[in-house]
């Protein structure tokens, strides 16, 4: 009963903002809808008891988002080249994985269909995403009205959390999902009863989807004034507090990674409250730990987060492992030049379960090297650079809004990287393919923000982005004419 109730619920939410996309008058005001049903992991078709299902909110939100703006943003990217490295590398892993799948369903291992096709699919939707949010360039008003409906996103989705993992509302994934399917993806996994929230059963989605929201929601914190700045503070707060309850190392490293982006790209009148910030949660962590948990735990606790620098701990357990799967991996892949020239197909690493013991590489860049050969591994490489470079290009713009568009771009795309070493933390097949979509389409309306055509938006942050109506049209016009010129 549980189950229908929220598939149909979510049905509803995914119609509303499926027509709110549809009649905006322009893709900018379309974009706060389509970023905000990234948000909703709940399948609204299930195959089966799959959590891996066919249809999310996202997918069918980016389709009308597609329909009813994809001609619009297409000419305004060809008229003005402004596609940058960053989206032809996600248009050539979209060209590279669908020859992968295409090479290895007609000559190898035809029996991983569905993964390939679901795959494809996920890298072009990548693509065609970056490209529309490339060129939405949203104005004062529609920058801020994007900001609202994304963080009211946020905050519900972190309260639900909050929720669940406190045990005020303890709802075990397996009671909506079912059992997942045997067979599928290697067979049953089981549900965490503390971090796998309701609506998703994987702790990575959830600790890196906590990420970005924490990046655009302190963006946001540092652009306006007012009931928003509250909302930001409130959704940033409880976007950390998630990233930390999943327990992940990997997005924890990453988080901190961010934070030291973040800081160091920061204004030096910025630092005195990073600075309190990081001591807080330093000393909120220690009494968390000599306090709140039992001395076994409290041993435990410490032994995990030791891993991530301690080589000699890394060599035994569930490091253990991972390092494992990547040495045997490194060590198959030069054998045989056709997986390693492209791969075992798209969303297919089970292939290697006669390798290695994992479904999953584990870490990103290993992942998509065995999926998609050394160009996957290259592609992969290149979006990175290219997206942070890019945002290093605008952070000494003299437009607030560019530096702080710029410093959180930089900071997301540091954060998974270091994240993905240890994780499927970018990109991602199956479950994880909502999280990506979310993931890109932040990045890129922070690239959006940030570049040159954006910067009157900015000029407007030193007035709070507090415009009457009247003065909506007169802005409308000084950007009009801005822009032709």
């Amino acid at each position: 009963m549980w189950g229908s109730m929220l598939i149909y619920v979510i049905v509803c939410i995914t119609a509303y903002l499926v027509m709110e996309i549809l009649r905006a008058p322009r893709n900018a005001d379309a974009t706060g809808y389509l970023l905000v049903s990234g948000l909703i992991p709940l399948p609204v078709y299930m195959m089966g008891n799959s959590v891996d299902a066919g249809v999310f909110p996202i997918d069918v939100c980016l389709f009308a988002y597609l329909l009813a703006h994809g001609s619009s943003a297409l000419h305004y990217v060809i008229g003005r080249r402004v596609l940058s490295a960053g989206v032809v590398a996600l248009f050539g892993l979209s060209i590279l994985a669908t020859c992968s799948g295409v090479f290895n369903f007609l000559f190898v291992d035809p029996s991983p269909l569905k993964f390939y096709a679901f795959t494809i699919v996920k890298f072009w939707e990548y693509a065609l995403l970056a490209m529309l949010l490339i060129a939405s360039k949203p104005d004062a008003p529609q920058l801020r009205r994007i900001c609202t409906i994304v963080l009211t996103g946020i905050l519900v989705y972190e309260i639900l959390h909050t929720l669940h993992i406190s045990g005020i509302v303890p709802m075990s994934g397996e009671a909506y999902y079912g059992p997942r399917a045997e067979g599928d993806m290697g067979g049953a996994v089981p549900f965490s009863d503390r971090t796998g929230w309701f609506l998703t059963s994987y702790r990575v989605v959830v600790g890196g989807t906590a990420s970005i929201s924490a990046w655009l929601s302190l963006m946001v914190f540092e652009t306006y004034r007012g009931k928003i700045k509250i909302m930001a503070a409130a959704t940033g707060i409880l976007s950390v507090f998630s990233v930390l309850a999943t327990n992940s190392r990997s997005d924890m490293a990453g988080l901190a990674a961010g934070a030291v982006v973040f800081a160091l790209c920061a204004p030096p009148r910025r630092w005195k409250v990073y600075a309190a910030a990081a001591i807080t949660a330093a000393g909120l962590y220690a009494v968390v730990l000599t306090v709140v948990l039992s001395p076994a735990k409290r041993a435990t606790e410490m032994t995990r987060m030791s891993e991530l620098w301690n080589a000699q701990l890394r060599a035994e357990g569930n490091y253990g492992s991972r390092a494992e799967v990547r040495e045997r991996l490194l060590e198959y892949l030069p054998d045989h030049p056709t997986e390693l020239l492209i791969g075992a197909g798209p969303g297919n690493f089970r292939r290697y379960q006669r390798v290695v013991d994992n479904i999953y590489g584990h870490n990103s860049y290993l992942h998509w090297t065995g999926e998609l050969g050394i160009g996957g591994y290259v592609l992969l490489l290149a979006w990175c650079v290219s997206v942070c470079l890019y945002a290093v290009r605008w952070l000494r713009s003299k437009h607030p809004i560019c530096q702080l568009a710029a410093r959180a771009c930089l900071a997301l795309v540091v954060g998974r990287m270091v994240a993905a070493w240890g994780a499927e933390s970018l990109f991602g097949t199956n479950g994880m393919g909502y999280y990506s979509l979310y993931l890109v389409g932040v990045v890129y309306l922070l690239v959006s923000l940030a570049s040159d055509v954006g910067a009157p938006t900015g000029s407007l942050h030193l007035q709070g982005y507090k415009l009457k109506k009247s003065n909506t049209a007169a802005v409308d016009m000084e950007l009009a004419g801005i822009r032709s010129r």
